[in-house]
């Protein structure tokens, strides 16, 4: 937790002139779009609320904040940071991607844990 706090303090110790986007508009980006997908995730698809959202959208965010205050620095160009922010992007989407077909395929499998996630932890020689 002491890292998390370190970054949010850091992203905060640039000048808000420099910054490619807002810090305060990251942050309560981040919170948003965690509520709408916890909100969304456990009403409409009725699947279980776990950590693992929270830690998707936290990383990004974490991610967002790093990336603004490294521009501001001039640690990086401007076209870097938005490569580096699609990169990101991509890889949240790809999570949340897993982490929903992992819960949907369970559902398939009448509440079971789907079969892939069965034989991952079969020990050899057991039924």
């Amino acid at each position: 937790m002491a890292a998390v706090a370190q970054i949010v303090q850091g992203s905060g110790a640039v000048e808000s002139d420099a910054l490619l986007f807002p810090r305060n508009a990251v942050l309560i980006g981040g919170v948003v779009v965690y509520i709408v997908l916890l909100v969304g995730t456990s009403v409409l698809l009725k699947r279980q609320i776990t950590t693992e959202l929270f830690l998707i959208v936290g990383w990004t965010t974490l991610m967002f904040l790093e990336l603004n205050a490294l521009f501001a620095q001039g640690q990086f160009m401007k076209s870097t940071v938005i490569v580096l922010l699609v990169i990101t992007l991509i890889a949240a989407v790809v999570s949340m991607i897993c982490y929903l077909l992992y819960y949907l395929s369970s559902n398939l499998v009448r509440g079971r844990r789907p079969r892939h996630a069965r034989s991952a932890f079969k020990l050899r020689g057991s039924p």
